[in-house]
């Protein structure tokens, strides 16, 4: 079925640069760029003054069935993924019968803006932006979701120089495995520069794979300033696409040759030679981010040129039967042995505690994930913790260890596959701590569900309370189960408010106003309406003025019921 906009429906075309205007809740103020799909502005959600991009979908794709299908599959799929890597989804409506779409503002540049300005990236940076990205990919496949369309122009880079940090956008032809009939059998979609094999040969046959060829190709752009492959026409490039194998990207920039591997195998053209997946990619550009590499330069041969000259004089050194060339060759091997033995003394010196705890506190102070978990920094770590002389800043330097455990077993749990969650590409618990973290989460994210808040910190808690908290390699679970309770006790700690600013609002307004009464009774019962639903803040809602004030004939008493 085709959607018709009678001559009397609002088009975008007709107001869309008369700004500022609104848009459902939304006041669109600066014009961000066009797409495909619609038009981006910057607005103003106006109940909550947040700032928010606001899509809104052009006309020719509201009158076009498969342009509004698009649309209305990059909100469902917006609505599925929620991760730090992805942009995040506000809300969706129409206003005067046009639809728009209100997304998370990146404050930052597309990666294809920035390599027109600056040409390529170093590769550590790439390799860091790259970890970041396979952990929005592996998100999204976990929910059965291929984005198909990775390319510099869907990539938003925000956060600091010292921190930066990708954000996913633009999931409009991404494609849910299960998903039939939005697009027609066989027919290729996504951009041609970025299109794995199988996308162009056999689309149908797509998987988590086909994000991982187009990964490959980001990351090499990034590192080189240049495709793999040039095509003059789309034919052409499919063609290379399918048959050619690209140069490596090392023949165009330094990289590790680590990297550089990595970067050869996403781009197999068969999908079994590609990484397992992209959780996988990610640990091996963490580990690449990590190297202390540097590249080593290429000297060009030298020139050879005869030059002719008259016999040289018989030196005294060679009359008494030395030859120079032994001489000069017992003197480049003294030099060498003082070098080298002046190297290893620097190199195997005992650091002195107060230099080695400064070394390690700069790194802590950063908080930078991918620098603590670094094995280099690790060792330091784990040597200052066993100094004698460390004093009162024992326990300083144990926290740092506690924090640094934290992550790593942050980093192993986004890998175990919880029960009775989806996802396929997750590994089962290898040891008992991890069985009790699945286990504990499994039951957890059911509380979570039903908005038993205090009892999924609870189980968290239980968790905890089963860890030695002795024990080193289980420290980091614990704080991890900790962690997780605090999430939970912070949301109830901010409901709690919301519930008590509300409440002292109704109060003042049966204190100093006439008719206070009627005025407060519509924002108790809004809050039964919003709050009901967490069984955690039920007494907060049934007790109090609210309960008084039926008490005393002043209010329903169904007033305190659930909704």
């Amino acid at each position: 079925m085709s959607l018709e906009l009678s001559e009397s429906d609002s088009s975008p075309s007709s107001d869309k640069e008369n700004l500022p205007r609104k848009m459902g809740s939304f006041k669109l103020i600066r014009k961000l760029g066009e797409g495909a799909m619609g038009v981006v502005y910057e607005a103003i959600h106006e109940p909550s003054g947040r700032r928010a991009a606001v899509k809104e979908m052009t006309t020719a794709d509201l009158r076009n069935t498969t342009g509004y299908k698009r649309w209305e599959r990059e909100i469902d799929i917006l609505k599925t993924l929620k991760h730090p890597n992805i942009v995040r989804f506000y809300a969706n409506g129409r206003s005067k019968s046009v639809p728009y779409l209100a997304m998370e503002l990146v404050e930052g540049e597309a990666l294809d803006k920035l390599l027109k300005k600056r040409g390529a990236f170093d590769w550590r940076t790439v390799a860091i932006l790259g970890a970041q990205l396979c952990d929005a990919l592996h998100h999204a496949h976990q929910s059965k979701i291929i984005h198909r369309d990775l390319k510099p122009s869907n990539l938003m880079l925000t956060g600091t120089p010292q921190r930066p940090i990708l954000k996913l956008a633009d999931f409009g032809i991404a494609k849910a495995l299960e998903e039939t009939g939005i697009t027609a059998t066989g027919r290729t979609v996504g951009t041609a520069a970025y299109m794995a094999p199988e996308q162009i040969a056999e689309p149908d046959t797509i998987s988590h794979k086909t994000d991982l060829y187009s990964l490959g190709i980001v990351l090499y752009q990034l590192v080189t300033g240049e495709l793999p492959f040039n095509g003059a026409t789309y034919a052409a490039m499919m063609t290379l696409h399918l048959k050619e194998k690209p140069p490596r990207a090392s023949s165009k920039a330094h990289l590790p040759p680590e990297f550089d591997d990595l970067i050869d195998q996403l781009l197999s053209k068969a999908p079994q030679d590609r990484p397992f997946d992209a959780l996988a990619v990610g640990e091996r550009l963490r580990a690449i981010a990590a190297m202390d590499w540097k590249p080593q330069e290429k000297l060009p041969p030298r020139a050879t040129t005869e030059v002719r000259t008259r016999p040289r004089p018989t030196s005294t050194i060679e009359r008494a039967g030395w030859n120079p060339e032994t001489i000069a060759t017992l003197g480049l091997v003294v030099s060498l042995v003082l070098i080298l033995s002046f190297m290893l003394w620097y190199i195997f010196a005992p650091v002195s505690t107060d230099s080695l705890y400064t070394q390690v506190k700069a790194v802590m102070d950063t908080d930078n994930r991918l620098a603590i978990r670094d094995s280099r920094f690790q060792a330091k770590l784990d040597e200052l913790l066993i100094r004698s002389d460390l004093g009162d800043r024992f326990e300083q330097v144990r926290s740092w260890k506690d924090r640094a455990m934290f992550f790593e077993a942050e980093d192993k749990a986004r890998t175990i596959k919880i029960p009775g969650q989806a996802g396929s590409l997750k590994r089962a618990p290898s040891n008992p701590i991890e069985e009790l973290y699945a286990q504990t989460a499994a039951e957890a994210q059911r509380l979570e569900a039903d908005l038993e808040l205090e009892k999924s910190a609870q189980r968290w808690r239980s968790m905890a309370e089963q860890i030695d908290a002795e024990a080193p390699e289980e420290r980091g679970w614990r704080a991890l189960a900790l962690s997780e309770a605090e999430k939970n006790q912070a949301k109830l700690q901010e409901l709690r408010q919301a519930i008590d600013d509300e409440m002292k609002r109704a109060r003042s307004l049966i204190e100093t106003q006439s008719g206070g009464v009627r005025q407060a009774i519509p924002i108790w019962q809004n809050l039964i309406e919003k709050y009901w639903i967490y069984p955690d803040l039920r007494p907060l809602l049934t007790r109090g003025p609210l309960q008084r004030l039926v008490d005393n004939g002043m209010a329903p008493p169904d007033i305190v019921n659930r909704p």
